[in-house]
């Protein structure tokens, strides 16, 4: 079960309105670190996609220019609910080959060259337009209430609904992983079936329940996410703990990144009312750079906080994380424990390439604004990145979105 996330702005009224209801209601685009040089091995094409995620795109391409999906690069992931407009990246590839693609939802807007591949996290952030649809003119004080007390305090640096899969369960599949419990994350995997299955998935998810693991592969729909492979070695008697191994790695590292961004946002939900505020023993972020350092004396600190150049930190679980001291840390040890986790869980199997680190609870807001039109309250802002525009949404509307 996902965390009930508290709202920093919980005193000023929600602004009714329909979030993110039309394609077209929500624009993310990138802040590139660095624009194409014009020279290198590497062309860079700066895209506009509507409905299809980041990942759907790398796909496509890959196919299309018969490629490993591993060669397209890309800055940042963005979902397939909005317009975005994002550099994607492909080496010792012809530009005119790439200018007569078509992929189904992307336009090519320009191309360039760059000497080196476009990797996560290779940007300075994302702009964002939001339509609050329907939203009365009259909310737009309160509106801009919100956006002022999150510029000024920080936005809540919560994962988003999109870090937890379509069924909200891959952080349960993690949590299991990282207790060495092979047969439970299976069952939430392949059993457990949900209002929002299809027919086909609901059968196959109500066949592995019965135990009958042959029928629920044979009515699984093809997915092309590799998890087949893991219920045909089951269904031919493999141990769960041998199957398991069959899952790809980049599906595994999705869940225990699944399990870390949840187990983050219990700790900020347990301090939201004061994630502006360091304890001593806290480990600080620094925005300007991404170093942190630990807190002694949080007096010392009051200017730098206030002006949001620093900020107080969550923990992403992993054997070489920096642990906090005192209150801090006693927060986080109490959230591992409930999920019946220690530190020791961080070195086996499955995490080991899980080192942690140290996210901020709260990110910086910038150029916020709001203006009434005829279809409801059109907000724009910019994020640092790794933080999600949900987080901002959810206090405007204060539902999640």
């Amino acid at each position: 079960m996902q965390t009930e996330m508290p709202f920093l702005t919980a005193d000023i009224p929600p602004i009714e309105c329909e979030v993110r209801s039309r394609i077209e209601d929500f624009e993310v685009e990138e802040i590139p670190a660095y624009e194409p040089c014009g020279e290198g091995t590497h062309t860079y094409l700066w895209i506009e996609k509507r409905g299809v995620s980041t990942l759907d795109v790398a796909r496509k391409l890959s196919r299309l220019l018969a490629r490993n999906e591993n060669d397209i690069g890309y800055a940042g992931m963005k979902d397939a609910r909005g317009i975005t407009r994002q550099y994607l990246s492909v080496e010792h590839c012809p530009e005119e080959k790439l200018r007569g693609l078509e992929i189904p939802g992307v336009r090519i807007l320009s191309i360039g060259r760059h000497r080196n591949k476009l990797k996560m996290g290779h940007l300075k952030g994302n702009r964002f337009r939001a339509l609050l649809r329907g939203a009365a003119p009259e909310a737009i004080g309160n509106c801009r209430r919100i956006l002022d007390i999150l510029a000024r305090r920080g936005v809540p640096n919560f994962f988003g609904p999109q870090r937890f899969g379509r069924r909200g369960d891959t952080a349960r599949v993690g949590i299991a992983l990282l207790r060495q419990a092979p047969a439970e994350a299976a069952a939430i995997l392949f059993g457990l079936p949900s209002e929002g299955d299809s027919p086909a998935e609901r059968a196959s998810r109500e066949a592995f329940d019965r135990g009958d693991l042959r029928t629920a592969l044979n009515l699984r729909p093809g997915d092309g996410s590799g998890l087949a492979g893991v219920l045909e070695a089951a269904a031919r008697g493999m141990p769960w703990d041998r199957a398991m191994r069959r899952l790809p790695k980049r599906l595994w590292l999705l869940y225990l990144n699944a399990a870390q961004s949840e187990m983050f946002n219990r700790v900020l939900a347990a301090r939201t009312g004061w994630l502006d505020s360091l304890l001593p023993g806290d480990i600080a972020f620094l925005h300007t750079s991404g170093a942190v350092f630990r807190i002694k004396d949080p007096s010392s600190e009051r200017l730098r906080l206030e002006a949001l150049e620093i900020s107080p930190t969550g923990p992403l679980f992993g054997a070489r994380m920096l642990q906090p001291e005192g209150k801090p840390g006693e927060i986080e040890s109490s959230i591992l424990a409930e999920y019946g986790l220690t530190e020791d869980n961080f070195l086996g199997r499955w995490s080991r390439h899980l080192p942690g680190e140290r996210r901020p609870l709260r990110v910086p807001l910038s150029d916020p604004d709001a203006r009434v039109t005829p279809e409801g309250i059109e907000v724009r802002f910019a994020l640092p990145p790794g933080s999600y525009a949900t987080s901002v949404l959810r206090e405007l509307a204060k539902k999640e979105t």
